[in-house]
Order: C-alpha cells, then structure tokens, then sequence
C-alpha cells in the first residue's frame, strides 16, 4: 500500500514532531507500505521520508518545479526512489492524492491542513474513498478534534463524517486504522 504523509517541513518544530515523524516513516517501513510525500527532506518531511527508507520502504517524492528554492532556504529534494516533478502545489496535490492508497496527517500548518481537508472532503462526493487519519502528536490536534465535535453538535456535518475524521494516538493505530478502512473501501 502506498501511504501519503502530510506534514510541516519547517525546520523549527519542536524535536518530539521529528520524532514521531521518524517514528511513523519506520512504522510504515516495516509493515511493508511505501510512502508518498512532497519530496523535500527538510522538517517532518525529512524526518518521515529517513524513517520509511532506513526501514526498506519504497520512498516516492512529489515535488513542485514551481517552488522558490530560495525561499526554502536550503531545503533539499530527499533522494526518492522515484521523484515525480509537478508544475506546482495543486498539481503536487493531485497526484499525490491518485498515487496513495491512504493518507496519514502528521502535524504541520495551512498547506497540511489543506491537503488533509481535501481528503476528506473529496471523500464525501466520490462513490469510492480513501482514508485518512490525524496523527495527534503531543496534543497537537486536541482543538482540531473539538472543532470538529462542535461541526456535529451544530448541525454542520453527521456522526458518520465525524468517524472518518480518525485521531490517533500513535503511529501504530494510525496504520492500522488506514488498513482497515483501505480493505473495507475507504473512509
């Protein structure tokens, strides 16, 4: 299974996101999947990317030929075994959505968050979906999972969505949830 990993590649975060990014790309690695995420190997995306390879897992990169590099100070492409260049951001998105199987969201800022939103929301037009899961590293998604509770508890959105918005603890649930919902056909 190839698994899309969402998340920051800012160099600030704290040392407990790198770690759990590493954590989740061994993790991935080691049951076998591959991993598809945006190719830089810098913040999380560095992290996760070192993680899946030092485990045996294919390592595939998407990476938007559009992005000022100077801008990513010195961010690097991580040697993929296979980098697919893009146009852009929404051309990087895209693909990385039809390439994956599912989809794990680490920590990270708009663009995790968009591309996190995406999913799920793609997943309630399409006959077939994908899974995805919210890994809630150090608490970080704690008000994102209330906001979601009150999305329910004011009308905006069912139960039934609200399930295919998982939060996990660790990155052994979170691969075990995308599992089971990839072979039951998704979200």
């Amino acid at each position: 299974m190839k698994i899309c990993v969402y998340c920051g590649s800012s160099g600030a975060a704290a040392p407990v996101y790198r770690e759990a990014a590493r954590d989740l790309g061994l993790a991935i690695g080691r049951a076998g999947h591959a991993l598809v995420f945006g190719g830089f190997d810098q913040g999380l995306m560095g992290a996760v990317a070192h993680g899946t390879h030092d485990a045996g897992g294919e390592v595939f990169g998407v990476v938007p030929a559009s992005v000022d590099y100077f801008k990513m100070r010195s961010a690097q492409v991580f040697p993929c075994d296979e980098e697919i260049e893009v146009a852009d951001l929404a051309a990087r998105k895209a693909i990385m959505e039809e390439i994956s199987d599912a989809f794990i969201a680490l920590p990270g800022s708009f663009g995790t968050l968009d591309e996190y939103y995406n999913v799920l929301a793609q997943g309630k037009i399409r006959t077939t979906c994908k899974p995805i899961a919210l890994l809630n590293v150090n608490g970080f998604y704690d008000s994102l999972a209330l906001l979601h509770r009150r999305m329910v508890d004011d009308g905006f959105m069912g139960a039934a969505e609200l399930e295919s918005a998982h939060l996990s603890a660790d990155s052994s649930d979170a691969i075990r949830y995308v599992e089971e919902r990839a072979a039951a056909g998704g979200l």
